[in-house]
């Protein structure tokens, strides 16, 4: 569907992140079991429950918007995920696993941060203002989330880079 209005690009995204979030919602789990570190499981099993929120909010816009939630295609966060379930795979010493999970959820962190925030100026362009709020509601979450995993760096990456035993 070609892209002719703001209105149906802020659809075309909102299908998108909400095919993406539900990709996320399954794949989260699967991070949270591959993780050594107790506090990189806690927080990815925190966003596991935070992400089923996000998918709500999106369904509560959809129907705000009066519009179905499917249609996307998830292309970034399928590449994103892939690539983690690959690396899982090949398994390795567990706190170089653990830098990884943690690069790639910053990754998808800073992706959805991104997203939510255009979503959010979109739809405040377009004067949907209670739209606007479930966005701005979520960005708050992921950003709090980035916060989280950043701080969580320094000691991930300490506990890497020690010789395998």
């Amino acid at each position: 569907m070609q892209l002719n209005n703001l209105r149906r690009l802020l659809i075309d995204e909102v299908q998108e992140l909400y095919f993406s979030e539900t990709l996320l919602e399954q794949s989260l789990p699967r991070m949270a079991q591959g993780a050594d570190a107790a506090d990189l499981k806690n927080a990815f099993q925190k966003h596991h429950e935070q992400t089923k929120a996000h998918i709500e909010r999106l369904d509560q816009a959809c129907s705000l918007l009066a519009v179905s939630p499917r249609g996307g295609h998830g292309f970034a966060i399928k590449a994103m995920i892939r690539e983690v379930e690959d690396r899982l795979g090949e398994g390795g010493d567990p706190h170089v696993i653990d830098a990884m999970l943690l690069a790639a959820a910053r990754r998808v962190e800073h992706w959805e941060i991104a997203t939510y925030s255009t979503l959010q100026l979109y739809a405040t362009a377009l004067d949907q203002d209670k739209v606007a709020e479930l966005f701005s509601q979520t960005l708050a979450e992921e950003l709090e989330t980035e916060k989280t995993l950043a701080n969580m760096a320094a000691q991930v990456h300490g506990e890497a880079k020690q010789p395998a035993h």
